[in-house]
């Protein structure tokens, strides 16, 4: 079997995150369940190609199945750990009847199922094909099911029932990390080391850093979301939080903060705002619709914002105090503004305020980035950009005052400031995701470009190639020791450091 399957599905999930502002219908290419009826007589169900379930296959045979059944597969994430020497290798699979697989699937004798494995995950373990295993949830853990065969790219074995099972390898926990970062213990090019931090579950962005610990928010989870964590010491999965109900996972999300107080996780789309915790119940707050989400203040404050719908004037926005969930009164965006776009963390510490991006209309049409404060209100004018029209993104701020935007034209082109100097142009084009470290240097990727970027305090522009498991990249990160954190549409983790 072909393990392009697998790294296709990632890239699916990873598009069910970062898909159109107000897309909220799935396409054919987003499928995450397929059902089909079988009979006594057995059949063969098989997940689509291009579609979150390449690669499944469940195949009943004759007299498995006493009467007609509408059969479901569909992809299933779950927050219970698997067992601490076990190591994911593939995306989680739910088997069953109704509705995401959920209802009883009753079988007279096994039925055969192959799920796909991701063969470089395998490889980075240092183990084979022959070595993969399966684990099926069973009562509060897993429960390992020794497989009946086993291929480069799948593998396969029965089930007497519903089942949700996961592909994986059995591991010696061991600290694999690049402690010095020479080029030896980390190849690399062009005074870059790039390594891999294993493959958190369902990671297809967008992600948050505390510490050496990764959270994100994983989309195909059924009719619940709840916030994952993976640690990036010993490349293995954390207790997830509790879930919240009733939530639809192919709605972005965005963007993720860690909570000062008590490290919980604040996620922000148009339904509201969610809250997840740990050990706790997580909670849900709901705000009305709005497409600008929430940003987190110097001083350590959660700002959440209301913003124009379909061309009504701005609304302005209130804040959530995270220690107890309160709200405040609205603030008024500026009247010029026809439509306020993009909010963005103004990390400058102590301070309480936030970046936006306001449409200025009329025939010199411009975007307009702005700086307003929360308790007064008082909006500071940072720059214009004449003949930038709708979506003029924001990308990241810096707590000396540094910003980058990309212009939203044919160029994609990105727009940086050092501290409080005027914006000026990088020359690369196609630039999407980007992130400034502690010394005010930038860390930026281009949109299909398996390539990281590097603009030092100069704008002098380095760059290291991707291995082949960052084909295409969904999410940006940089952690306290300057290095950058990728997630990537095969589901692995990279670190990349300057040498």
């Amino acid at each position: 079997m072909n393990t392009d399957h697998l790294k296709r599905l990632f890239g699916l999930l990873a598009a069910l995150n970062v898909s159109a502002c107000g897309d909220e219908t799935a396409t054919h290419d987003t499928i995450t369940q397929v059902s089909q009826t079988i009979g006594p007589a057995g059949g063969v169900l098989i997940g689509p190609d291009d579609s979150a379930l390449a690669g499944v296959r469940l195949e009943f045979p004759p007299a498995a199945l006493a009467a007609e059944v509408s059969v479901t597969i569909a992809v299933f994430g779950d927050p219970t750990l698997l067992p601490p020497k076990a190591r994911g290798v593939g995306i989680s699979f739910r088997v069953g009847t109704g509705e995401l697989g959920g209802g009883d699937l009753p079988l007279t004798t096994p039925a055969s199922l192959t799920l796909p494995v991701l063969t470089e995950a395998v490889a980075s373990y240092g183990k084979l094909a022959e070595d993969v295993k399966v684990w099926v949830r069973d009562g509060d853990g897993w429960k390992l099911v020794p497989p009946t065969a086993t291929a480069s790219g799948s593998v396969t074995i029965p089930i007497d029932g519903t089942t949700l099972a996961a592909a994986g390898v059995q591991i010696t926990p061991q600290d694999p990390s690049c402690t010095d970062c020479t080029m030896a213990q980390c190849p690399g090019t062009s005074g870059f080391c790039v390594e891999t931090l294993g493959f958190p579950p369902f990671l297809s962005g967008p992600m948050a850093l505390s510490g050496n610990t990764l959270h994100y928010v994983p989309d195909a989870t059924g009719t619940s979301l709840f916030a994952r964590r993976w640690s990036l010491d010993t490349r293995s999965e954390l207790a997830s939080s509790t879930s919240i109900a009733n939530v639809a996972s192919a709605k972005r999300w965005r963007p993720l903060l860690i909570d000062p107080v008590d490290q919980s996780v604040w996620a922000a789309s148009y339904d509201g705002t969610l809250n997840f915790r740990f050990g706790t119940a997580s909670v849900r707050y709901d705000l009305g619709r709005s497409s600008l989400g929430a940003t987190l203040t110097g001083s350590g404050r959660l700002l959440r914002h209301v913003a124009a719908i379909s061309g009504k004037p701005a609304t302005g926005g209130r804040y959530v105090r995270s220690s107890t969930g309160s709200f405040s009164s609205l603030y008024p965006f500026p009247k010029e503004c026809g439509e306020v776009n993009q909010v963005l963390s103004d990390r400058s510490k102590d301070l309480d305020a936030f970046y936006f991006v306001c449409d200025i209309g009329g025939v010199a049409r411009s975007a307009r980035v702005a700086r307003i404060g929360y308790k007064d209100s008082t909006v500071a004018e940072v720059a214009d950009f004449p003949g930038a029209v709708y979506h003029f993104w924001l990308r990241a701020s810096a707590p000396d005052g540094s910003l980058v935007a990309v212009r939203n034209d044919d160029l994609e082109q990105l727009e940086l400031r050092h501290g409080k100097a005027a914006f000026q142009p990088i020359a690369i084009t196609l630039a999407d995701l980007a992130e400034f470290d502690a010394k005010g240097g930038l860390w930026f990727l281009r949109r299909g470009v398996p390539e990281v970027f590097y603009v030092d305090g100069n704008n002098g522009v380095s760059s290291a190639a991707l291995p082949d498991l960052a084909t295409q990249t969904t999410a940006l990160m940089v952690h306290a020791d300057g290095s950058a954190i990728i997630a990537t549409s095969t589901g692995a983790l990279l670190r990349v450091r300057r040498q």
